[in-house]
């Protein structure tokens, strides 16, 4: 067989088995599980904290919460002595300031359904209704953009849709890289000035940033603005816990840290064989350091997304190189020979 004869025969035996795996992509095995009626099992539903957790809610049974009882009880926890007290009263400052500065229309809240940006959300939802008592108007839709990774849990899904009746959100959904999106969210929202942000210090790129920093150069033009930068983890959900704010039931099956389903899993040092579920729940981690545990490192967003779609392909990739030097090493040991012969070696 001639060198281009193998050539093609490689690349028709690659293209046809490539678009099998283009009709018939194989499912992800970390997709909630479901039943045989094709609805998710109760092990995945998403639950109300404080209601029944094997009971799915419906978009007509979640209510908007009354920003005015969440502002008063978010603002006593700076009227007493409490280990909540600083945290929260800095990050209402820092929210005040915020809106004075931009107003709600040059305002905006970044949102993903973790738990750091379910705090930032609840804080807000207060200092809004604060600032708001001070003129006639009535308390507008929170502008907000839902950054979707490609490989999104349905509970964080779901617990988006559930926030965004909760708080009142005008939420738009625009999936990563960030960059893009970014520039995408300001396009549609052109207002917006500054986007609060719920990094906190151990976070990823956290360690050096302020309350108010702008976008780095190169990167869409707005402030970024910090409320809970200096939280701990363990403030985190000493607010969440004594306020009763909802969260992602995912954090109450042993996740610490949400990104996408490809490179986050249970805390291993959550790990319990008491529990039924395998794991407790994330507010019983008291060591913040480990609070990343279950993310691992993520790969380029491009490979990242190939090898999840069509994991096969790349395993045909991986064999036609190796056919292919297969064939070059055999060519070149007949080349070899040939010398060999020809000079009477």
């Amino acid at each position: 067989m001639t060198f281009m004869g193998a050539r093609l025969l490689l690349k028709n035996f690659v293209d046809s088995n490539l678009m099998d795996f283009k009709d018939n992509p194989p499912k992800s095995p970390f997709l909630p599980l479901t039943t045989t009626n094709g609805e998710t099992s109760q092990s995945h539903k998403v639950s109300l904290n404080g209601c029944d957790k094997n009971k799915k809610m419906k978009a007509d049974e979640i209510l908007p919460f009354d920003f005015g009882k969440v502002s008063q009880q978010v603002y006593a926890l700076v009227e007493i002595d409490n280990p909540l007290y600083e945290p929260v009263k800095h990050a209402l400052e820092v929210i005040e300031e915020s809106l004075n500065t931009y107003g709600t229309d040059g305002l905006a809240l970044s949102f993903n359904g973790g738990k750091d940006c379910t705090v930032l959300l609840h804080l807000f939802s207060a200092a809004l209704y604060k600032f708001i008592q001070k003129s006639a108007e009535r308390i507008p839709k929170i502008q907000s953009v839902y950054i979707t990774h490609q490989d999104p849990f349905l509970e964080v899904d779901a617990f988006v849709k559930e926030s965004t009746i909760r708080y009142n959100l005008d939420l738009i959904k625009i999936e990563g890289p960030m960059k893009q999106a970014l520039a995408t969210y300001l396009e549609k929202r052109p207002s917006v000035q500054a986007i609060l942000v719920g990094t906190r210090r151990n976070d990823p790129h956290g360690e050096h940033l302020s309350d108010f920093v702008p976008t780095d150069r190169g990167w869409p033009s707005f402030m970024r603005i910090h409320p809970i930068l200096d939280w701990h983890y363990t403030q985190i959900w000493d607010f969440l816990m004594s306020l009763k704010v909802p969260y992602c039931t995912l954090y109450d099956a042993g996740y610490t840290s949400l990104g996408s389903t490809d490179n986050t899993r249970e805390n291993p040092d959550l790990r319990n064989p008491d529990n039924p579920k395998g794991f407790d729940p994330a507010w019983k981690l008291t060591d913040e350091s480990k609070e990343r545990s279950g993310r691992s490192r993520k790969e380029t967003y491009a490979r990242n997304s190939q090898a999840r779609k069509y994991p096969q392909y790349i395993c045909i990739k991986q064999l036609a190189l190796s056919i292919s030097y297969c064939y070059y090493s055999l060519r070149y040991a007949a080349d070899i020979r040939s010398a060999l012969r020809l000079y009477g070696a």
